[in-house]
């Protein structure tokens, strides 16, 4: 899934309007990495800062390849 963008910018509201959505409809599964940009910071202001963390689940994935391969 792409973020919504505003003004070259992830738009954190209609992101936290997708998450409310999301998790209204009862899926509690997220998935974000490094790689995807700036989903790990805009996740976090979307769905860790306002929800309990017992209410969903989150993944988050490593950049093994950059560890092993970059300087």
């Amino acid at each position: 899934m792409r973020l919504p963008q505003k003004d070259g910018a992830t738009d954190i509201e209609q992101t936290k309007k997708m998450v409310d959505m999301f998790m209204d409809a009862g899926f509690t599964y997220f998935d974000t990495a490094w790689t995807y940009g700036e989903s790990e910071s805009v996740i976090r202001r979307a769905l860790v800062e306002r929800y309990p963390r017992e209410s969903y689940q989150l993944a988050t994935k490593n950049a093994d390849w950059k560890t092993r391969f970059c300087d």
